[in-house]
């Protein structure tokens, strides 16, 4: 067993996101990663101290993991070759 343990808004910005902007995730758990790496950025400019970027965030997290809502699902359009 390993662990590997980062804290903070750096580690994030600087170890957790370009590792996996480099080896992706797959499935719903890459969705995840999007919205953390969202938030990380959003944080990154300071918008966290602002109410409203609070309130984005705090949508964010609430929809992240097992809240996700999966009824929308995004249908593939695949262009004909006619």
């Amino acid at each position: 067993m390993a662990k590997f343990q980062t804290g903070g808004l750096d580690d994030a910005l600087n170890i957790i996101i370009p590792f996996f902007e480099k080896y992706p995730l797959l499935g719903n758990k890459s969705l995840d990663f999007q919205d953390y790496r969202t938030v990380a950025l959003m944080m990154r400019e300071g918008l966290h101290l602002t109410p409203e970027g609070l309130e984005r965030i705090k949508n964010i997290s609430a929809g992240m993991n097992t809240k996700r809502d999966y009824s929308f699902q995004p249908t593939l359009v695949v262009p004909s070759r006619d």
